[in-house]
């Protein structure tokens, strides 16, 4: 989705849909520079997915289920936004 100042993604957990890729390049692009990657939490294989927030007081942030991912068109800034919250700022601008 996008609007003139942001472009955003609901993480649903996946980024294929019947074999066919349905997020925006600019999510690929992420997730081919490791801005997107897979991690875990504990123990166990990667299964969650963070977003490298490039400092090293927070170094990532998970990206939950029905969270969004906002990318500030005008430098392509990326911030992870919990889907209650984006929701309700949404419908604010409404």
């Amino acid at each position: 989705m996008q609007s003139d100042d942001i472009e955003y993604y609901k993480w649903t957990g996946d980024t294929v849909e019947n074999g066919v890729e349905v997020s925006p390049q600019w999510i690929q692009d992420a997730f081919n520079s490791d801005l997107l990657f897979f991690d875990s939490v504990g123990y166990g294989p990667p299964s969650e997915l963070f977003l490298n927030v490039g400092d090293a007081e927070n170094g990532a942030r998970l990206i939950e289920l029905d969270d969004y991912i906002v990318r500030r068109v005008s430098d392509g800034c990326l911030v992870p936004v919990s889907g209650e919250l984006f929701e309700l700022l949404i419908k604010l601008g409404e």
